[in-house]
């Protein structure tokens, strides 16, 4: 379905319960995958607090070490990049719940979003 993950990434799809007829089972396996989104989401956000700080005194010495700073730097955005990846790889799980059914239903929803819109 066209903008499957778009719609995916608000709620992992929990906000469209009803609409979508979810099961109880479903329901706990998104929410499941929506909990190790939240731990990795806070795990990582810590990682890079702490690179930023670490970053924050690079830059406030005298006289910088630039590899130094370009090493943290590229942490960073390493830390940023597994951010967005592991986001999609948990979409992509809870859409792995979803029947093909509920799919089709997905993108009819995605489809009159975007007429409203207009």
């Amino acid at each position: 379905a066209v903008h499957l993950y778009h719609v995916g990434e608000q709620a992992f799809f929990l906000n469209y319960k009803e609409q979508l007829a979810l099961s109880d089972s479903q329901y706990q396996s998104i929410s499941a995958i929506q909990s190790k989104w939240k731990s990795t989401l806070e795990d990582t956000t810590k990682q890079r607090d702490a690179l930023e700080s670490q970053l924050w005194e690079l830059t406030s010495q005298g006289l910088p070490k630039y590899n130094n700073i370009k090493d943290t730097i590229s942490k960073i955005e390493s830390a940023n990049s597994t951010l967005r990846l592991q986001f999609i790889v948990y979409v992509g799980d809870a859409v792995s719940v979803l029947t093909s059914s509920q799919i089709a239903k997905i993108n009819s929803l995605w489809l009159t979003k975007q007429e409203v819109a207009k």
